[in-house]
Formats: structure tokens, sequence, C-alpha cells
């Protein structure tokens, strides 16, 4: 969709039996999770043409759950095949590799701010250093009561939500 006051449709893609989690966009690339076994993994899609966006590669991965990508680096946090947050080098989109991963239990969404990662989970927030990609490790953690679902980065200030709502003031 395309809009300011107004919404107008641009086109679709149908994503075949698979169920459809979050989407990150990059120019003319598009990136999408997607849950369920045996068609959970990362839809790779070319966005050139707005109004008819094609499937260009997709990357079997398990239950993914959020994406973000930096610099030709998606983090993805994943159910399975293990629960983790996930650094897959996705500079050519037609060979993905994972170069990297972190145990996080039960992870939702993530945030990347310069070096670290941000993971949210039911179990509280995960801070990780992804400085070196290929070797990532937890800094801290916060156990935020009743979990963490959904973070936004905004002003040196990371918001937390679920019940009640956090905000932390970013000191890494």
């Amino acid at each position: 969709l395309y809009g300011r006051d107004t919404l107008v449709y641009l086109g679709s893609f149908d994503p075949g039996d698979r169920t459809l989690k979050d989407i990150w966009v990059e120019g003319n690339r598009g990136y999408i999770t997607a849950r369920g076994a045996p068609r959970g993994g990362i839809i790779f899609l070319d966005l050139t043409d707005k109004t008819n966006p094609k499937e260009i590669n997709y990357f079997p991965f398990g239950k993914a759950n959020f994406i973000e990508i930096r610099d030709s680096l998606a983090y993805v946090s994943a159910y399975y095949p293990t629960n983790s947050l996930f650094i897959i080098n996705i500079k050519e989109p037609l060979n993905p590799t994972i170069i990297g991963s972190v145990s996080v239990p039960y992870p939702e969404d993530v945030e990347v701010v310069d070096t670290i990662c941000y993971v949210a989970s039911y179990d509280g927030l995960f801070v990780i250093n992804v400085k070196n990609p290929q070797a990532p490790f937890l800094v801290s953690y916060s156990n935020v009561r009743k979990g963490c679902f959904f973070l936004k980065f905004h002003n040196g200030i990371l918001y937390v939500t679920n019940q009640p709502f956090y905000a932390y003031l970013n000191s890494f």
C-alpha cells in the first residue's frame, strides 16, 4: 500500500501455504519471515516493480519470527531450529548463509543499534554484542515482568512493550 492521507493499493505477494510474521524493506529488496513447519524461513522479494513483487529466493529456516537488516546482514529471531538470534549474510540473496547465533529462549522482536542487538523474549530483554557477527555474545539480560514482545529504539531510548510498558536508556 502507498499512502499519506489516502491509501492506494499497489499490488500483492501470495505467500502460498506460508504464515507470514515480519517484513523488512531495504531499497528494492523485501525480506519476509515465515513460520510453520515445513515452510518456515525467509522469503526474499524483488520490489523493483512495486505493483508486482517477485519472490527471488526462499531460505528454509524453521520458525522465523522477526527480522532486521543492517549492512547486508539479517538479524532473525527464531524458535526453530533452536531458540536463538541468528545472523545471516544476505549479501548474495541467492546464497544466504548463517554466520553466527546466540541462544535466546523464546525470542521475539529484534532491534539493532550500532554493535548491539536487543532481543525481546518471553523471558525478558537480552542485550547481545554483534560487533563481530560471527561471534556474537550476551552482554546483559533484564528480567522484564511478563516478558517482552516488541522493541523500538528512538532518540537513545529503547522502548519495550508488554504489560506494563518499559523504557530503557541506551548505555552501551
